[in-house]
């Protein structure tokens, strides 16, 4: 059985909580679990007076009062927030642990310390999806929270409007361990009777040529009697198939060629997932330190919530 998972929610107030809610609520996570809700306090104080002459001892005690008592006063901002948070959350899941927070640590870091010392399963992040550059690309709070986090990461981009209809999953697999465990963790949460899956391999040069390469970047796929790469991209489906249908979720199979971040999200938007499950690290050797850049372009441009998994380092 799962172990009871530990969210760490990074909410900064601009989107109702509500939207937070809704996205939960489909992401088919346990009943019981440990959260907190993070705020970070708007720490970007207003410049020093600009004195013609050096400033007397009065003026500099005036200005580190006057700066002292603003961010007091954002921090008290900060704090109210993350407990109105709070109070609308643990009315949402009763059977969880819910505590609220605040910090003068900038935002993103603040989350990455706190998920770090925490030892957090998940963190929760928001979009600003109603200012035009984030059409195309992440805004910059979440997209450092998504590339420097220990942990994995769900990007909620708000577009559920009701929570009791069955979910609908794409989880893309490239035959690395991270895209593994993302069908591991489908596999362990509870989803709405008549939910679905789509699993999807895109096919592209990295994986047309695993049966090629030198070292084996298809992992425990690959057999050395394979001539090309869809036998032990079939082989790789067939597994993930059996062990997503033990739960009762309806599972497809979709094999496709292409662009894999481009066909990744027409098909996501087509079908009109709830949420797009993919591994942090690709195949790729450019990727193997960093998160993919398959996993960023979703997260910024994707229809629907993306969460992005990273295998626990004791798995």
């Amino acid at each position: 059985m799962a172990q009871e998972k530990k969210i760490l929610i990074a909410y900064d107030g601009v989107h109702p909580i509500e939207m937070f809610i809704r996205d939960l609520k489909r992401a088919g996570l346990l009943e019981k679990a440990e959260a907190i809700v993070h705020t970070a306090a708007n720490v970007l104080l207003p410049a020093a007076a600009n004195f013609s002459d050096i400033p007397s001892p009065t003026q500099e005690l005036n200005g580190a009062l006057s700066s002292m008592t603003l961010l007091e006063d954002e921090l008290q901002k900060a704090k109210s927030i993350a407990e109105r948070a709070c109070v609308s959350l643990q009315k949402a899941f009763p059977q969880w642990r819910i505590s609220s927070e605040s910090s003068t640590i900038a935002p993103a870091w603040g989350i990455i310390a706190k998920a770090e010392k925490w030892k957090a399963d998940l963190v929760v992040v928001g979009t600003h999806e109603a200012l035009a550059i984030t059409k195309k690309v992440l805004g910059s709070v979440a997209q450092k929270i998504l590339v420097e986090a220990p942990c994995s990461v769900r990007v909620v981009h708000g577009t559920h409007e009701e929570t009791e209809s069955p979910a609908r999953i794409v989880i893309a697999v490239d035959g690395s361990p991270d895209s593994e465990w993302a069908v591991t963790e489908a596999a362990q949460r509870i989803w709405k009777r008549g939910s679905a899956i789509h699993l999807m391999t895109i096919m592209d040069s990295t994986l047309a040529n695993a049966v090629t390469a030198s070292s084996t970047i298809a992992g425990r796929w690959l057999h050395k009697t394979d001539v090309h790469a869809r036998l032990w991209v079939d082989r790789m489906h067939q597994e993930f198939t059996r062990q997503l249908k033990r739960t009762d979720l309806a599972v497809f199979s979709l094999i496709k060629e292409g662009r894999p971040c481009d066909v990744l999200l027409h098909e996501a938007e087509e079908w009109g997932a709830d949420t797009l499950l993919l591994g942090a690290r690709g195949v790729g050797k450019a990727e193997r330190s960093l998160i993919g850049s398959v996993a960023k372009g979703a997260a910024a441009r994707s229809h629907c919530s993306v969460e992005v998994i990273r295998r626990p380092k004791d798995s």
